[in-house]
């Protein structure tokens, strides 16, 4: 555990693009969601109490808590964080109690062309085993979503 955590630390801190006040995802990210949603059993940027940890913390306009008895879920509007120079409006992590799945989701601004030639180039793997990776739209938000059971 300790070494999964240096790991993030160095990571995250390596993750700061050349822009000093924009975080770029995908260095921390595109393991999982272009290769392999399963690839770390816990959510991103989360401590073991399920806390938001930094650097992503830095960067959270507004957070909403929800516990219902199906699921539990924790949404995070996002300023200034991009993946792959795409702005992230929000993400999303969700754990449903009944199916033991976790969910994580990336709210993708794909309003101006550099952003939609942006997304075209990306290449996100949905034929994983044991896990899944959607991608639907709603206006100009392209909404990427990875879920992984508690138990593969």
């Amino acid at each position: 555990m300790i070494k999964i955590n240096i790991l993030c630390a160095f990571l995250l801190f390596a993750s700061f693009s050349v822009k000093a006040n924009t975080l770029e995802l995908r260095p921390l990210l595109k393991d999982r969601f272009e290769e392999n949603c399963a690839i770390r059993p816990q959510y991103d940027f989360h401590n073991q109490n399920t806390d938001l940890i930094a650097p992503l913390k830095l960067y959270t306009t507004k957070s909403k808590y929800i516990d219902k008895q199906a699921y539990v879920s924790s949404i995070y509007d996002l300023k200034n964080v991009t993946y792959s120079e795409i702005p992230v409006r929000k993400i999303k992590f969700i754990f449903g109690h009944l199916a033991q799945q976790y969910n994580q989701y990336l709210y993708l601004d794909l309003s101006t062309v550099k952003a939609k030639k942006q997304f075209s180039k990306l290449k996100f793997k949905q034929n994983q085993k044991n896990t899944g990776l959607s991608v639907a739209f709603s206006k100009n938000i392209a909404i990427v979503q990875c879920y992984w059971l508690e138990q593969f």
